[in-house]
């Protein structure tokens, strides 16, 4: 048996902040000028190795996507999504569709200002491609072209961790013919601020005997007494998010169903890149894919798979959100188990990414994330306890979805408890308070809650307590046993438990379904509102300290788990059945 980390892709800071709030990036510097994080220049940001090599070929073709205003619909939507969410609403689950959000978002003329704006430049209709939507315009045109048209200089920019290079810009300048029709040009000065996975290592006999048989599907099934069933119409399906350069492999999830006794499944679409032998080649290669294909596919039984991979030269997560928004009929649920510190993301497209979840769950669409796997700290406290502090990650701090924390316990034995890198795991759930992202009313009740009754909470200057606060639930996510390369490994973090929840929401909207109901689409006000009892509340563990094994670093603060909802676990995990009759 071997064993791998498996971190939800955060790496050092440039910064530390034992004792500070962090802030988040505004790139916006005025005057139409939108600048890329200083530390992709100065080579510092620890996220990513990518280094400037020299000015970008000047007839290099250069892709970039162009985000109109949407009629400012970004104003409207949050409280129409809150109408088709919140189950005290007579509007609770008349989710929109395609066309009726394009009622709404076409947006003619700033889409004419475009397309005069690239005509006028002598780009050509078939080097652009307009959503379905209206809500951008991807465009391919020479980097001299480029740097003309937004006053700017595009550098090549060489990774030798990811092989592979991007053409980049310090800062470009919205042109006068787009100002307040655009908000947002991807593809220009946006880095891809989210890590690799660390490698999977052999596990020693002593840490294979403390965590036994580990994590298998059945283990899941008894701890939240779930039915071990198939999902009741195919019509419900669920989708995974994967990117840098993450792959799954067929034969070895055929191996792992047999092995589980789950019934024998394909994987029903691929979108992106995919390339299974990679998993012989090393394990490391698979051990997020795999991973979340096994156990979402497991939970989620009969329900059709989508994989989604996004190849992630740039912002992965408006690269993701700009496939999925085109897209009139996409899978119900998606799980993503990826995600970076937000301190390093820019104002600008946090703002766009969660403008477009907002839109997604007035479709009736539902986004569960990862809250991270190195407490309130992030991973720049591993090894460094000079880096401690509160770090809160995104998208797991985006209100629009719903992110999941890690528990143990049950993999040994024990009572279900915050997953503790102190305590028996290699990593802590993560969690924390935005410093962008205001806290949304659907939790403010329960979070005043917690401020008012929850245990050791830390010094309130050191984090923002009127932000978004995640974790909303969480699930177990320590010791997954997983088949990659024909071999088993076991895995942990908050990204095993993200794709079990999301299966399990993909078992409810079957049941839904078949009864002639919406799926549950944007899940937040609906948690906050049901009772407790469906919940199994983890009152035990503090996220205090960073991943690792053996002596991790264990900072002077974190959250403790409470009574109720809590700023280390969130609502706390579910008590499958009498959520599914809360909800069906």
């Amino acid at each position: 048996m071997f064993k791998v980390v498996l971190l939800l892709a955060l790496v050092a800071l440039a910064t530390a902040f034992s004792a500070e709030r962090v802030n988040s990036f505004e790139n916006r510097l005025g005057n139409d000028v939108y600048s890329a994080h200083p530390c992709n220049f100065n080579e510092d940001c620890g996220i990513h190795d990518f280094v400037r090599v020299g000015a970008a070929s000047k007839d290099a073709a250069h892709t970039f996507t162009v985000w109109t205003r949407q009629n400012n619909f970004a104003a409207a939507c949050p409280s129409m999504l809150m109408e088709v969410s919140d189950p005290a609403s007579p509007k609770y689950g008349q989710h929109l569709t395609f066309e009726q959000i394009h009622e709404l978002t076409y947006d003619a003329e700033a889409l004419n200002a475009v397309h005069n704006f690239l005509t006028s430049h002598g780009i050509p209709e078939e080097a652009r491609f307009e959503a379905p939507n209206g809500e951008y315009v991807v465009v391919t045109a020479p980097v001299e072209l480029v740097e003309r048209m937004f006053n700017t200089e595009m550098h090549t920019f060489n990774s030798v961790e990811r092989e592979s290079s991007l053409t980049r810009s310090e800062h470009y300048t919205m042109p006068a013919a787009l100002s307040g029709l655009v908000h947002l040009v991807t593809g220009l000065n946006d880095f891809p601020m989210t890590a690799l996975k660390t490698s999977v290592n052999r596990v020693k006999v002593t840490t294979k005997r403390q965590f036994g048989a580990g994590v298998v599907p059945n283990t899941i099934f008894k701890l939240y007494n779930m039915p071990n069933e198939t999902d009741a119409t195919p019509k419900a399906d669920i989708a995974l998010f994967e990117s840098l350069g993450q792959s799954f492999s067929p034969s070895d999830l055929q191996q792992f169903q047999t092995a589980y006794n789950i019934p024998q499944q394909k994987v029903a679409k691929i979108i992106g890149p995919n390339s299974p032998s990679d998993c012989s080649t090393n394990p490391n290669n698979c051990a997020e894919a795999n991973l979340d294909v096994q156990y979402a596919m497991a939970l989620a039984q009969g329900a059709p798979m989508t994989y989604w991979s996004i190849p992630g030269q740039g912002d992965i997560f408006m690269e993701f959100i700009q496939e999925v928004a085109k897209d009139p009929s996409p899978p119900q649920v998606y799980s993503i188990s990826y995600g970076g510190p937000e301190s390093l993301n820019p104002h600008s497209s946090m703002t766009g990414f969660n403008n477009e979840l907002c839109k997604l769950g007035l479709r009736g669409i539902t986004m569960f994330v990862a809250s991270g796997d190195d407490g309130v700290a992030g991973s720049q406290a591993r090894g460094n306890p000079s880096m401690c502090g509160f770090n809160p990650d995104y998208p797991a701090s985006c209100p629009y979805i719903t992110s999941v924390g890690a528990t143990m316990g049950p993999e040994i034995q024990k009572p279900e408890e915050v997953c503790q890198s102190d305590a028996g795991s290699i990593i802590t759930t993560g969690s924390g308070f935005s410093a962008f992202f205001t806290q949304p009313s659907y939790q403010s009740a329960a979070v005043a809650n917690w401020f008012a009754t929850g245990k050791n909470i830390p010094p309130k200057s050191m984090f923002a307590t009127g932000g978004r606060a995640y974790p909303d639930v969480s699930a177990l996510g320590n010791a997954y046993n997983v088949v990659i390369g024909g071999q088993t490994y076991q895995l942990s973090g908050t990204s095993a438990a993200c794709p079990v929840f999301a299966g399990m929401v993909t078992l409810i909207n079957g049941d839904r379904e078949v009864r002639g109901k919406s799926p549950l689409g944007f899940l937040n006000p609906l948690l906050y509102s049901i009772k407790y009892h469906a919940y199994n509340d983890i009152t035990s563990g503090e996220n205090n300290c960073a991943a690792g094994q053996g002596n991790p670093v264990c900072c002077q603060y974190g959250f403790t788990a409470s009574k109720g909802w809590d700023a280390a676990s969130g609502l706390g995990s579910l008590d499958f059945p009498v959520f599914a009759q809360e909800t069906v």
